[in-house]
């Protein structure tokens, strides 16, 4: 943390930009990190390559990932992915990881209904079809936690705050 704090906090180069904006976000310092954000939009004015471009677009991506913006880091992963540059694979990663922290997050609403439907059990299912409730209950509970399994091969849940997800967030 020492090394970061000794980092250049206002970069002027789109390379170094980038890698100040992975320092802080790893070091998880969100106002240091939304600076170079900052950074980012004034220096995209001025950027007169693809090369620098990406660099900026690609920084801008991490952290609207960080602060739970998918859509808008989506955008500027895809703004990478169309052009011919060194972090065509981190832009091409960047949109998966975007889809499953999308997928993380309706994992674990899904989780937090079926808790809550346990409780309410729909009164035309219990007559037509006694104990059938709690069976669909578990069935979907079952195939959530298959799902879930998946994804922590990919992105482990412990690891959502990097993309804004808070652990007592359930939606």
């Amino acid at each position: 943390m020492k090394s970061a704090m000794k980092f250049d906090s206002n970069p002027t180069e789109p390379g170094y930009v980038l890698l100040a904006m992975e320092v802080w976000l790893d070091n998880k310092c969100p106002d240091q990190a939304e600076k170079i954000f900052g950074r980012c939009q004034e220096l995209m004015t001025q950027a007169d390559s693809d090369f620098d471009s990406g660099m900026l677009l690609a920084a801008m991506a991490r952290y609207y990932e960080s602060v739970g913006k998918l859509e808008e880091a989506e955008e500027n992963w895809l703004q990478v992915s169309k052009i011919d540059h060194p972090l065509l694979q981190d832009a091409l990663s960047g949109l998966v990881r975007v889809q499953i922290v999308r997928a993380w997050k309706h994992l674990r609403q899904g989780l937090s209904q079926i808790e809550k439907f346990k409780a309410n059990i729909y009164d035309a299912t219990v007559l037509r079809l006694p104990g059938n409730h709690d069976t669909l209950m578990a069935d979907a509970k079952t195939e959530l936690e298959t799902y879930r399994e998946l994804l922590e091969k990919i992105v482990l849940e412990k690891d959502l705050w990097r993309y804004g997800v808070k652990f007592s967030e359930e939606s």
